[in-house]
């Protein structure tokens, strides 16, 4: 599953299985908006869920999913949602692209 972090004129391609944010330099979305701690935040896909899983990692600006504050916690993520991280800085829209029929088919018949 593929899964994408959307915003004006900007698209940000998740990890495949942990994709971290923070200011730090190491992290994979490095934001220098307000209020983001070096790391901040990880977005984690569940393969037992299947879905995508945003933990806030105690930022003492939060981290927020539909304008509701997160805090030290693990939400379950849904196409659609809109995350924020710190205070000013962007909005981002998770999106996710399912494989399709035809890339399924092919791989199964590798595996035949």
């Amino acid at each position: 599953m593929k899964g994408y972090l959307k915003t004006t004129g900007w698209v940000f391609k998740l990890q495949a299985e942990t994709t971290t944010v923070g200011t730090h330099r190491d992290c994979d979305l490095c934001l220098q908006n307000g209020g983001v701690e070096e790391h901040h935040a990880l977005i984690e896909w569940s393969k037992s869920e299947p879905c995508f899983v945003l933990s806030d990692l105690n930022s003492a600006h939060g981290t927020y999913v539909n304008d509701c504050r997160i805090h030290n916690a693990a939400v379950r993520l849904t196409p659609g949602d809109e995350l924020h991280f710190g205070y000013g800085g962007s909005t981002y829209q998770l999106a996710v692209e399912s494989p399709s029929m035809s890339d399924i088919i092919y791989k199964l018949s590798i595996c035949v």
